[in-house]
């Protein structure tokens, strides 16, 4: 309780808010508060109209089931992410593993930690489901009390699940030299699979079931076998609640924490072997003289970057995985055919203004991958070192947005090159795809530099606070991704009216004036530093 004591204090921003005396950093550390006060106040709102809406429908039973699916597949996805840089090669593992604890403890410590996040998730979608289930069902007192241990026992099964599958790639990807890049394919090809296997299922589901679709009575059946072949303890939990079946309740919270006791168990003997291979750095045994290389200022700078990004599995997957699902997306839309994708989505046939739109689908994607959202705050206790050499902070804030621009831009064009063939645009529609590739990548590389500027957070204890965590971090994926669909949406109503070709070309304009406004501010800010 003292490790998870300390480690809640000083992670949340509790401590920061108390005892910092800096009026900025102590307000900065509020409006994260109040962001995700913000969040979680619109997600009760968003899975209680959910709720009401499926009560509504005469689908009450399926409420219970639909609200533990959603919070399985999220805390093991956030788990599955996180495992690797909190759990495994964190940054206070020395201090940690020198204090007069047992390994099971630290390794507790520190599950439990990422539990009490989860369940924070876990609350704010089962509570207001749980509320709107009771308005539209009779709910026994029984009843009640099954719903609140299973909002306590949701999160402990998915997580050990995806701890489980971390340490095991962990555990393999520290056997080989290039342990990054092992342990990030190993994250990739399982995460595919899951996709794989869930398409596939849906497909399955889709066969089977079409002629119970035809009935609306039978509409509550086939969507309690949809979650329950994607996570299968919904069943256990529909037929509790729904049946009262406490005997059935009791298999979750003796399989989850069994399951815990076994995860943990197994995990402590092998926890210091992992984490001193995933740790440790072997130099090559042979030394041989050869020429020595020089290179420019920017150049040793972005080199500088790279290395950075390319040397930390979280660090690559987190912000890296908008890259590979645009990959992903374009190559599956390449070899299935972009008609057949739009079949699949339910979208009759590709309409006249759709093809405007594609190209800002690509930039959302895309960006989502933004590494000057986090890249000056990971200088973190460091940062003294960049401070004290003799280049000014434009060159500096110049290298970590060029560095983006080349991890970014190859792909955005790969993707709308891609898309181009696939949709035979015209020449001049082709041009207009490249420019807002240009553009897109140029806006929001800016925009997670400045952002990550206003925001930064240089005492972190673990980069996850960073990455996963940050203020800065969530702006530069989410502004991204919410600024695209909303200018996507608008370019697609303004087709209707004016010629596509013109929007885009308007648009063009308009994101590339955005961009340099947002570099000007970006340069005069290292100017007053």
């Amino acid at each position: 309780m003292t490790l998870l004591r300390m480690q809640l204090l000083s992670r949340s921003g509790i401590n920061a808010f108390r005892y910092e005396k800096d009026r900025k950093k102590k307000n900065r550390t509020l409006m994260v508060g109040i962001a995700v006060g913000i969040a979680i106040a619109v997600m009760i709102g968003y899975c209680f109209a959910i709720g009401y809406g499926l009560g509504y429908l005469g689908l009450a039973e399926v409420i219970p089931g639909y609200a533990l699916t959603i919070t399985g597949i999220v805390n093991l996805m956030f788990t599955f992410i996180k495992t690797n840089g909190f759990l495994f090669a964190y940054r206070d593992y020395d201090l940690l593993m020198a204090l007069p604890y047992r390994t099971e403890t630290i390794i507790t410590v520190k599950f439990l930690y990422m539990y009490i996040y989860n369940l924070l998730f876990t609350l704010a979608v089962m509570i207001p489901m749980g509320i709107s289930y009771a308005y539209w069902s009779h709910v026994s007192v029984s009843g009640c009390l099954m719903w609140a241990i299973g909002m306590i026992i949701a999160p402990l099964l998915p997580m050990t699940i995806a701890a489980a599958a971390g340490a095991l790639i962990a555990a393999v990807g520290s056997r080989f030299h290039a342990k990054v890049f092992v342990q990030v394919i190993l994250f990739v090809i399982l995460i595919l699979a899951v996709f794989g296997l869930s398409f596939g299922t849906k497909n399955m589901a889709m066969k089977d079931e079409a002629g119970l679709l035809l009935k609306i009575s039978d509409m509550g059946t086939v969507i309690s076998a949809q979650l329950h072949k994607i996570y299968p303890l919904s069943s256990w939990f529909d037929t509790a609640i729904n049946n009262n079946d406490i005997l059935i309740f009791l298999l979750l919270p003796v399989v989850s924490v069994l399951w815990y006791g076994i995860f943990i168990w197994i995990l402590g003997k092998y926890y210091k072997k992992i984490n001193t291979a995933l740790m440790t750095y072997h130099a090559e045994s042979r030394y041989e003289m050869a020429g020595l290389k020089t290179n420019t200022i920017m150049g040793a700078l972005i080199k500088k970057e790279a290395k950075r990004f390319f040397s930390s599995v979280i660090y690559l997957m987190n912000t890296g995985i908008g890259l590979i699902m645009a990959l992903i997306a374009a190559i599956v839309c390449m070899v299935a055919g972009f008609d057949k994708i739009l079949e699949l989505l339910e979208i009759p046939g590709m309409e006249a203004g759709f093809v405007y739109i594609v190209p800002f689908a690509v930039a959302m994607v895309v960006n989502m991958s933004c590494t000057t959202s986090v890249s000056w705050s990971l200088e973190g206790k460091n940062k003294w070192i960049v401070d004290s050499l003799p280049i000014s902070r434009k060159v500096l804030f110049q290298s970590k947005m060029a560095f983006n621009m080349i991890l970014v831009l190859p792909v955005s064009f790969v993707c709308s090159i891609i898309f181009m063939v696939n949709l035979r645009v015209t020449v001049i529609q082709g041009m207009l795809y490249l420019l807002i590739a240009v553009v897109t990548s140029s806006l929001s590389t800016v925009w997670g530099m400045w952002i990550n500027i206003r925001f930064p957070n240089f005492s972190w204890e673990n980069e996850v606070e960073v990455i996963k965590q940050g203020m800065s971090s969530m702006l530069g994926i989410f502004g991204s991704l919410v600024g695209y669909l909303v200018i996507g949406f608008v370019v697609y109503v303004l087709c209707a009216k004016i010629p596509g070709e013109v929007v885009l070309a308007v648009m063009v304009a308009f994101l590339g004036g955005a961009s340099a406004v947002l570099y000007h501010l970006v340069m005069a800010n290292a100017d007053s530093k």
